[in-house]
């Protein structure tokens, strides 16, 4: 595989006292390579109103390099060792990989959703 997937719209956000709402929409993007690599970043899509500008910064830098397997069942198995993170997923007839995601640091599980970049 040699494909890049693009995550749903995510928000960053915090609300101070007096109702002052922060945030930063962004998504995630997933860079798998044919040599078994896959790169994780953070696309910033607006700073509406980011409670520091070094956030935005912060996001749009971050870049994490793991390592990703097709295994017998078809699943798409994601390690990202430095920082705790196991991905499971599968490939949907959508164009869409789906993954269930464990952060093995904090005993945390989510699911994710990421649609697949037509160039």
């Amino acid at each position: 595989m040699n494909n890049t997937f693009l995550s749903e719209v995510i928000a960053s956000t915090d609300l101070h006292a007096g109702g002052h709402l922060f945030g930063v929409l962004f998504c995630k993007k997933l860079n798998f390579k044919v040599d078994g690599s896959v790169i994780l970043t953070k696309q910033v899509l607006d700073d509406f109103n980011p409670i520091d500008k070094s956030d935005v910064a912060h996001l749009n830098s971050y870049s994490i390099e793991g390592k990703w397997i097709k295994n017998n069942s078809n699943q798409i198995n994601c390690v990202f060792e430095s920082i705790f993170l196991k991905m499971t997923g599968i490939e949907s007839v959508n164009n869409r990989l789906i993954f269930h995601c464990y952060d093995s640091r904090l005993s945390r599980q989510w699911g994710e959703v990421y649609n697949k970049c037509i160039s």
